[in-house]
């Protein structure tokens, strides 16, 4: 069975990768997109399964391509 974090890949290192990237906090995810901080908290921290809901939102709230948030990384 896989693990939370192993369903997740890539796109909550890609979530991480872009907010890094734009200096956008937690705070101003959860703002922009209207998921719950805690639960936003949860999704990026693999404590909870990313839902293609939470993705499509978190893609418009970062300003960046769903298909961005799937590529898979050679690190």
């Amino acid at each position: 069975m896989a693990t939370i974090r192993e369903r997740n890949h890539p796109v909550v290192e890609n979530i991480l990768k872009v907010m890094e990237a734009k200096g956008i906090s937690i705070d101003e995810l959860s703002r922009r997109s209207g998921i719950h901080t805690e639960d936003l908290y949860r999704l990026l921290k693999n404590k909870k399964i990313i839902r293609p809901y939470e993705i499509a939102v978190l893609s418009m709230a970062l300003k960046t391509d769903v298909d961005a948030l799937f590529e898979q990384t050679d690190e």
